[in-house]
């Protein structure tokens, strides 16, 4: 899990990509939308929508896989490896 809060808070994942209007235009949104409608944005093509709300949802399980990877490279004292690990996730703004 972050640690670090993003500069612009964003709705809360799951996101969805769900069309806006009748032509090719997606919206992101978090799939429990507040009363205040709150979105991530419009994408204009459909497949670009899709991939970023996949990516978004991944995210998390991404950076969970990291950590876990990292401290077993440490405690096999593969520090070379472990190190590559924590600098991928210091590039992702997460704690290493």
């Amino acid at each position: 899990m972050t640690k670090h809060a993003p500069a612009t808070p964003l709705a809360a994942l799951p996101w969805i990509s769900v069309p806006l209007g009748t032509g090719r235009t997606r919206r992101i949104q978090s799939a429990s939308l507040n009363k205040n409608g709150d979105y991530v944005g419009d994408i204009y093509e459909s497949k670009d929508a899709a991939y970023i709300a996949r990516a978004a949802n991944a995210y998390p399980k991404l950076v969970e896989a990291l950590v876990t990877a990292r401290d077993e490279l440490r405690n096999a004292r593969q520090h070379d490896a472990a190190d590559r690990h924590g600098n991928l996730l210091r590039s992702l703004g997460e704690e290493s």
